[in-house]
């Protein structure tokens, strides 16, 4: 656990130390379907292989697209979010982050032990895998939305 940890933390530098250059490259949209692409995959590739080298390569890159994600998802959303509204919209976000980790490490240990121990990345790759195909034609949409702060400057001026 204690490997896996820390080359999931390697990732997370190594994200950090080349988003720049990435979100340079590609759209916000790339960057959030690759990741929830990878995101997908990492369940599937933990749930089949039993090689202690695959997942902590796999934990590396993994670590790599959470760090970018959660670049990338700060980014959208402080745009999509009025000025005066991003302390409340972030904190929802992290009270909604906590709690989906608790939800998860709760239904995780109650879905594997009615199956088996790998069961829980099976659902995890079920579940993303839906959730990704549902939206995966909206993300430009959600990547790119135009600045929240801009369209409010339009319409200060406008009465009721």
């Amino acid at each position: 656990f204690g490997l896996l940890t820390t080359a999931t933390a390697l990732g997370g530098i190594l994200g950090t130390a080349i988003y720049a250059r990435l979100e340079r490259a590609v759209s916000l949209a790339t960057i959030m379907r690759v990741g929830l692409v990878i995101e997908t995959l990492t369940h599937l590739i933990l749930a089949v292989t039993s090689s202690a080298a695959v997942a902590l390569v796999v934990m590396v890159v993994f670590g790599t697209h959470a760090s970018a994600w959660g670049t990338t998802a700060s980014a959208v959303r402080q745009r999509a979010v009025p000025t005066e509204l991003q302390g409340r919209v972030s904190s929802v976000y992290m009270i909604s982050v906590f709690a989906g980790m608790v939800v998860g490490g709760l239904s995780g240990g109650v879905i594997a032990r009615q199956w088996e121990i790998l069961a829980p990345f099976w659902f995890g790759f079920v579940g993303s895998a839906l959730i990704l195909a549902v939206i995966w034609r909206t993300l430009d949409d959600i990547a790119h939305a135009p600045s929240a702060d801009d369209g409010e400057a339009g319409s200060a001026g406008s009465a009721d």
